[in-house]
């Protein structure tokens, strides 16, 4: 499960990724992940393997869990985000582009012709999420690991 050591932003991003996916597949569910996590020994006990795995990589736990809670954290606002529903305003996004006035509103009309909204433009500003977490993950983590 875990990998090389020096690896670890490669698998704990497809870790990630894969939460991500587990957590669209069960909409429902995600407001109840977000605010009950799961803690029974079994959770804790795979929570356990990943902070050793981090502090082999020559983290202290304190900074693992740091790294560990922006992932799940990022993962499960974006997801839900993504697929989460207000009562009442389901047709909200895709009404907004129709309703909004162009030259008011031109970035955010533009932003919505381009794609703003749609499972590409989640996608894509999951990635980009990511990216930014992971590249400042390596260049802080890295290099005070040890600093809490």
């Amino acid at each position: 499960m875990i990998g090389v050591l020096r690896d670890w932003p490669i698998w704990l991003r497809a870790f990630a990724v894969s939460l991500r996916g587990e957590l669209l597949r069960h909409p429902r569910l995600i407001p109840l992940i977000a605010t009950r996590p799961v803690m029974n020994l079994g959770s804790l006990r795979s929570v356990e393997k990943v902070v050793a795995a981090l502090c082999k990589a020559e983290l202290n736990p304190l900074r693992a869990f740091h790294i560990i809670n922006t992932v799940t954290t990022f993962v499960t606002g974006h997801t839900l985000a993504e697929a989460g529903s207000t009562p009442g305003h389901e047709d909200f996004a895709e009404e907004l582009g129709n309703r909004l006035d162009h030259n008011e509103f031109p970035c955010i009309s533009e932003a919505i012709r381009r794609g703003l909204g749609s499972s590409e433009d989640h996608q894509a500003r999951f990635e980009f999420g990511l990216d930014a977490l992971f590249a400042g993950f390596v260049k802080t983590a890295c290099k005070y690991p040890n600093i809490v």
